[in-house]
């Protein structure tokens, strides 16, 4: 009878610390999966968001430059590849701006984006293309006019309103960042109670299992 008793132990021995190693395992397996999407959201949605938001800051500021070049530039044939440049710039950002448009937005930043993107579109329409076709017509007076009055204060209001769909790329990566840790901190904190708790009933258990041996 006594045998039997200690075979039952035994046997929840096993099973409880077989369960250990099934807990220990889906949790690591969990935490891992959690830190791989992590770090694929950080990526895809944030870090490469940062990147094509930058571009498409500097291909605008890039742009103002050569319009203003291109206003105060003397000479007519130099004028022509400067505005090859600025419209092969133009074209680019719009291609930027479609792929990050195609990036996962979370909906504050869709708003921001759409902000972006009127304030984009009004700027190309009554900033840059006047200013193109002016320089295309040699109508310098036009052209110097224009780039003063009128691409300036715009590409400042631009610039204004793409700061904060950048910024809001580092908070949401700050966010991921927290979240991550505070996960880390779950999972540590239950891999110790497990521990906490099989150590000492292993340790309870163990005469069980040596004088089952003799």
């Amino acid at each position: 009878m006594n045998q039997f008793k200690i075979s039952h132990r035994l046997l929840f021995l096993v099973i409880f610390f077989s369960a250990l190693l099934v807990i220990f395992a889906a949790t690591a397996l969990y935490g891992l999966g959690k830190s791989s999407a992590a770090l694929e959201t950080v990526y895809a949605d944030r870090i490469i968001p940062v990147g094509q938001l930058s571009e498409m800051s500097r291909l605008t500021t890039r742009n103002v430059f050569l319009l203003n070049k291109a206003a105060n530039e003397p000479k007519a044939e130099l004028v022509t590849p400067l505005i090859a440049e600025i419209e092969r710039n133009a074209a680019l950002g719009n291609k930027t701006w479609a792929d990050y448009m195609a990036t996962v937005l979370t909906p504050e930043e869709k708003k921001l984006a759409d902000r972006f993107a009127e304030t984009r579109t009004k700027y190309l329409n009554d900033a840059i293309s006047p200013t193109i076709t002016a320089l295309k017509s040699n109508d310098i007076a036009k052209a110097q006019s224009l780039t003063g009055e009128v691409i300036e204060p715009q590409y400042q209001q631009l610039t204004s309103v793409l700061a904060p769909l950048i910024q809001l790329q580092f908070d949401i990566a700050k966010s991921e960042r927290d979240a991550a840790l505070d996960r880390y901190n779950t999972f540590r904190n239950l891999i110790l109670g497990v521990l906490l708790l099989g150590l000492p009933l292993a340790a309870a258990l163990s005469p069980v299992a040596t004088f089952a041996k003799k």
